[in-house]
């Protein structure tokens, strides 16, 4: 059971919240959609991105928010990259704290 264990262990890890988040920068907002930036200490560059959209299928008014991240190369957005650099929990920290 020691592989249980260390998988217990490591979704602790995730979702304690003790990463530190990465500075980010606003880069655009506006009532339908917002654009964060932010570049990690080996240099991967990060794109949050906020997408609102009203829904009325439900009873009352209410708000969707679509969000997606990936690295920016070349002014691309690339949401399927493998960077495999261990700065997973910082990404993910950032990513939590401009949700919040």
């Amino acid at each position: 059971m020691k592989h249980v264990k260390l998988f217990e262990e490591l979704i602790n890890e995730i979702g304690d919240a003790s990463a530190k988040p990465y500075k980010h920068k606003l880069q655009l907002k506006n009532p339908t959609r917002e654009y964060h930036e932010f570049e990690t200490d080996l240099g991967t560059n990060y794109e949050v991105t906020f997408e609102f959209q009203e829904d009325f299928s439900k009873e009352g008014e209410w708000t969707v928010v679509e969000i997606s991240y990936g690295t920016i190369k070349d002014g691309n957005l690339n949401n399927v990259v493998v960077t495999n650099k261990g700065e997973m929990f910082r990404v993910m920290a950032t990513v939590v704290d401009l949700t919040k």
